[in-house]
């Protein structure tokens, strides 16, 4: 039986094997960038990350995940990574984000669209 910490040094090798396959390279900066963008929230259900100089009372940890994943495809680069909570990432697991809310009925509602209606006041 393999142990739960070579399992997970397996999986994380493997990411690392297909992302240099797929192509495209997200950095740290670039990640930080498109956190930024979508306001620090998770991208799919608008939980609230910490950010520099503010913490909300429960913050989660924001994971990358990739709309398009890369077993399907997918590149490891900012236009096809968002910012999302644990929780989002783990139900989404290695499905497209169209082929998510289909399974789960869910409704596309990004952050950022909701963002910019407060801002233009609607």
């Amino acid at each position: 039986m393999v142990s739960e910490g070579k399992r997970l040094a397996k999986k994380r090798q493997n990411k690392v094997r297909r992302q240099r396959m797929k192509g495209g390279s997200l950095t740290g900066a670039e990640f930080y960038e498109v956190k930024d963008y979508y306001g620090w929230r998770c991208a799919y259900c608008g939980a609230q990350s910490t950010r520099p100089g503010w913490s909300p009372p429960n913050p989660v940890k924001l994971h990358e995940d990739h709309v398009v994943p890369l077993s399907t495809g997918g590149r490891h680069d900012a236009t096809n990574v968002v910012p999302c909570c644990a929780t989002c990432n783990a139900r989404k697991a290695d499905l497209s984000l169209l082929m998510w809310l289909h399974r789960d009925g869910g409704d596309p509602k990004p952050v950022r669209n909701r963002r910019e209606r407060h801002h233009d006041g609607r």
